[in-house]
C-alpha cells in the first residue's frame, strides 16, 4: 500500500497554546480586559440617518453648530508670533552654519 491514501489528521478538539485561557498568572483573566471604545464619533450618531431626517434636512442652527471658524493667519497672537520669530532665527543660524562649514 502506498501512503497517498492516508487521511490527514483532523481537528482533535485540542486548543492551540495561544487560544487557551491558561496562564501562570492566577489573577490574569483575559475576559476582564474588555474592549477599548473608539475615540471618534460614529457616523450613526449624526443627523440624517433615518429617511425622515434625510427628507427633512438639518436646521440652520444644526448646520451652524457644526461649523468651525476659519483661522485668519494675519490674526496670530503675540505668543504665536514670538514662536515663529524664534523658529526663523533658528533657521537663519542653521543656514549660516551650513554655509560657513
Amino acid at each position: 500500500m502506498s501512503d497517498d491514501n492516508t487521511i490527514p489528521p483532523e481537528d482533535d478538539g485540542v486548543l492551540d497554546a495561544q487560544d487557551t485561557l491558561e496562564s501562570d498568572d492566577l489573577e490574569y483573566d483575559p475576559l476582564d480586559a474588555g474592549i477599548a471604545p473608539p475615540e471618534h464619533w460614529s457616523p450613526a450618531e449624526f443627523f440624517g440617518n433615518t429617511a425622515e431626517e434625510a427628507h427633512r434636512g438639518e436646521s440652520l442652527d444644526q448646520l451652524l453648530s457644526e461649523e468651525e471658524p476659519d483661522i485668519d493667519p494675519d490674526a496670530l497672537g503675540e505668543e504665536e508670533e514670538d514662536e515663529l520669530r524664534g523658529l526663523d532665527n533658528e533657521l537663519e543660524d542653521l543656514d549660516e552654519e551650513l554655509e560657513g562649514g
